[in-house]
């Protein structure tokens, strides 16, 4: 028997998921809790946590760590309408293991939780589709970049300061923000936050 736990702060929702899911051709016992914190405090046991992103109790995304925490053993999967690929990475870095686009029309739950079970992962092919996308477009832009805009990038990802770059390169601090201002425009980012976020996904 498998214990999943739906955490959807819609209950009507969460109650249609459930019983979709208590319908397939694989032993389950669900629960439905309208948030991280609720499902917490309850100490249930859990294999598999259908999260939610956009929560009032807690988000989603920021969730993923404390869950990790109190049931390791855990599979989370993603269950959103909330699919941009930014918001994707960061589910999957912080260690869900599925991502489904809750507009998609008739979820396979048999097929999603017997990916996930068998050590694999699980994306909707709505979910999948902007993954390649993001990686094709992304790989582009990157190689757009000149020589010199690599190397002033591989130093802003050791977190260099501008006279640090400028140092290294031996070009001016003005020649190190006039191409940093490039890199930005090629690859559509507006701070080294962004940059050093795009460029681990690389």
């Amino acid at each position: 028997m498998y214990n999943v736990a739906v955490i959807e702060d819609d209950l009507e929702m969460g109650a249609l998921i459930a019983k979709t899911i208590k319908k397939i051709d694989l032993p389950v016992l669900v629960s439905l809790y309208e948030g991280p914190v609720s499902f917490q405090q309850s100490k249930d046991l859990a294999d598999i946590i259908l999260l939610d992103v956009l929560m009032p109790e807690m988000n989603g995304l920021e969730a993923i760590p404390m869950l990790k925490k109190s049931h390791s053993n855990a599979l989370i999967i993603m269950h959103t309408i909330k699919n941009d690929a930014d918001m994707i990475f960061q589910a999957i870095k912080a260690g869900a293991v599925g991502y489904i686009d809750k507009q998609s029309s008739g979820i396979d739950y048999l097929t999603v939780f017997e990916s996930v079970l068998r050590g694999g992962a699980y994306l909707t092919p709505s979910v999948a589709f902007k993954v390649v996308h993001f990686f094709q477009h992304n790989s582009s832009k990157f190689n757009s970049l000149t020589t010199r805009e690599k190397e002033i990038t591989h130093y802003i990802m050791e977190a260099k300061s501008y006279n640090a770059i400028a140092k290294e390169l031996n070009i001016s601090v003005n020649t190190v923000r006039m191409h940093i201002k490039n890199i930005y425009g090629k690859l559509q980012v507006h701070s080294k936050f962004e940059l050093i976020n795009l460029n681990k996904i690389q």
